[in-house]
């Protein structure tokens, strides 16, 4: 089931949406175009504006080490990952 919410802040819909019995788990999703550097532009635009725990894994295999801001959290924690060319997508889908 896919939920648009048009604009609408997603934190206060998906607390009510985990109230519910029976929903186990939820995605954030955002769409854009297939285009890997529309991708970076909106992985770099969430490490700059703040993100929760529920990106880590789409910035950390959209953006090489050294496009991340500065001030990303976690670029410390990533650099052993990154330079060792650790990924979390199969060799297939890549």
């Amino acid at each position: 089931i896919y939920i648009e919410l048009n604009g609408t802040d997603y934190k206060p819909v998906m607390d009510r949406l985990t109230e519910i019995s029976g929903i186990h788990a939820l995605s954030l999703v955002h769409k854009c175009e297939k285009d890997i550097e529309v991708i970076k532009e909106h992985a770099l635009e969430l490490c700059r504006y703040g993100f929760d725990d529920s990106y880590w894994l789409f910035i950390y295999e959209s953006l090489r080490l050294c496009q991340l801001p500065k001030k990303c959290p976690l670029e410390d924690e990533w650099k052993c990952l990154k330079n060792n060319g650790i990924s979390f997508i199969r060799k297939e889908f890549m």
